[in-house]
């Protein structure tokens, strides 16, 4: 835990600056009186950018003429369908770095460093590590300048592999015991990282553009 300034995460694992389940998994409520069923549930994953391509077909609006990220998904936001059209899996990106993929159950997180707390929990709102927190020096970049300037530790993650329908927190790797899962979620994550490329790799992708900017006219 971070500490009860920052909420709590529960069983997951992480949270802010990580691509644990703490730190990517969140719930979505959506209300649709007449079209979406009340009550009902759904255990797919999604994420943020398939609001877009789904909002744009739900207005009848042409979407951008540009490459989209994410799908449509309102059928499975109006109770019809459980299962995500022409996806090969979720990437998690801090940065440039591909840290891990996200593919039904399996999760897996390809060798980078990530930040801890050290040691600490408090329960006075303020964050953990507050005791040793150092001045802010913008010459102290990277996540070794964040855990600086936070008081958090550094560690490093190596391979790891997780089945989310029984392991949740992200505590038993099991990558050796399943090669053929790690192949298949590390096929998906190459594929991503021609285009996006990834930091991690030493790889440019074909198709990034810098952050922020949007073509104009």
């Amino acid at each position: 835990s971070y500490g009860t300034h920052a909420g709590q995460s529960g069983a997951l694992r992480g949270g802010k600056l990580t691509t644990f389940e703490g730190g990517v998994r969140v719930p979505m409520v959506a209300r649709w009186p007449g079209q979406i069923p009340a009550g009902h549930t759904c255990s797919t994953p999604i994420i943020s950018i398939d609001l877009l391509p789904t909002f744009c077909h739900l207005a009848h609006a042409p979407l951008p003429e540009k490459t989209i990220d994410g799908v449509n998904i309102t059928d499975i936001l109006l109770g019809k369908s459980d299962t995500v059209e022409n996806r090969d899996g979720l990437v998690f990106y801090a940065g440039s770095e591909l840290q891990a993929v996200r593919d039904g159950q399996w999760k897996i997180h390809f060798p980078h460093k990530y930040l801890v707390v050290n040691g600490e929990t408090r329960t006075d709102g303020k964050p953990a590590g507050y005791g040793r927190l150092a001045p802010q020096s913008i010459s102290n970049s990277g996540i070794e300048g964040i855990a600086s300037r936070h008081g958090y530790v550094v560690r490093e993650l190596p391979l790891s592999l997780y089945d989310l329908s029984t392991d949740i927190g992200e505590s038993k790797n099991i990558a050796s015991a399943n090669p053929a899962i790690v192949k298949k979620l590390t096929d998906i994550a190459d594929k991503y990282r021609k285009t996006l490329g990834d930091s991690l790799q030493n790889m440019k992708g074909t198709e990034t553009r810098p952050v922020g900017r949007n073509d104009r006219t």
